[in-house]
């Protein structure tokens, strides 16, 4: 009798134990998580000047590489047949970070950016039960800033751009709760058009950017 007693609190253990895992697995790929890393961003930006007055026309290709501080907010669904798909929001740190420089003659030109946030989609392809492979498709948002110089006349221009981001990476589990991502992100921003007087100056920026997050899934 006492040993059917002590199998079957055993058994009751060992049920508890497996639900338990089984629980803490399926927190993987799914629910609420949060996390923070850093992302090494290339910039290039196509500027275009047109000043009627001194019959000029002009283009150029700014580009620098920098990086910045990042973070996301984001939320999985488990989906069948081991897929699954996250929303979120991914911002970077409220600094500024070179996009662009080019001098010649006297005259330079910088370009920087600030303040960027996208909304993504990530649909997600499970290869194991700690791995995936996912897409990302992303509406981005970011301040850019271009100062020209020439001599001791400086003028500068403030814009908001808008584009779409195109990402694909990694997110691995170290354990139930943690993980770390490793992705590729390529932003196609709009272009921006300022106006001062005869001068009309355009601007096309896009960006490659290499990020690393470790995360936390709720």
């Amino acid at each position: 009798m006492k040993i059917i007693k002590k199998l079957s609190s055993l058994l009751v253990l060992t049920t508890f134990l497996v639900a338990t895992e089984s629980s803490a697995q399926s927190k993987k790929f799914d629910g609420f998580s949060v996390a923070v890393g850093a992302s090494t961003v290339g910039t290039r930006n196509g500027l275009s000047v047109t000043d009627t007055s001194a019959n000029v026309n002009a283009s150029l290709d700014l580009g620098k590489t920098d990086a910045t501080f990042t973070g996301e907010v984001g939320y999985t669904w488990p989906l069948q047949n081991s897929f699954a798909v996250e929303l979120g929001l991914n911002a970077d740190q409220n600094n500024t970070i070179n996009a662009g420089r080019f001098a010649e003659g006297g005259v330079s030109v910088n370009f920087t950016a600030g303040s960027h946030y996208s909304i993504y989609i990530k649909p997600m392809y499970k290869i194991n039960d700690s791995s995936s492979l996912f897409f990302k498709l992303g509406s981005h948002s970011v301040k850019g800033k271009t100062t020209i110089k020439e001599g001791t006349v400086n003028a500068s221009a403030e814009g908001t751009y808008t584009g779409t981001g195109y990402g694909a990476g990694i997110k691995s589990y170290l354990n139930n709760n943690v993980f770390i991502q490793a992705e590729l992100t390529i932003t196609d921003y709009n272009k921006k058009t300022f106006v001062s007087g005869d001068t009309t100056t355009t601007y096309q920026p896009n960006s490659t950017a290499g990020t690393i997050l470790i995360g936390y899934q709720f």
